[in-house]
């Protein structure tokens, strides 16, 4: 289980996604902290899945992926909440 979840709710996001993912990457964490990043596919219609296929690989915590088919921010945030691996999630 993480200590925190940084939730990533994203609609076509395969432009986007790379920086937001890449400044999490270059973040300076405590050695005791254990994080995951979720991001909640939104119905997304571009290449926004292939872009975190391609970030799992070689990914400095875990990413995880999930769909969420209702369009809109609170179907995603609420996806984000019930999929967290821990208590405290940052949308």
């Amino acid at each position: 289980m993480a200590d925190f979840t940084v939730a990533i709710p994203t609609y076509n996001g395969e432009y986007r996604l790379p920086d937001v993912l890449e400044r999490l990457r270059s973040q300076l964490n405590p050695s005791n902290l254990q994080w995951e990043v979720l991001i909640v596919d939104n119905h997304s219609c571009d290449g926004t899945v292939q872009v975190v296929k391609t970030f799992q690989a070689n990914f400095p915590v875990v990413i995880r992926y999930c769909w969420e088919p209702r369009q809109g921010a609170g179907y995603a945030r609420q996806t984000a909440i019930q999929e967290a691996q821990s208590d405290y999630v940052g949308c």
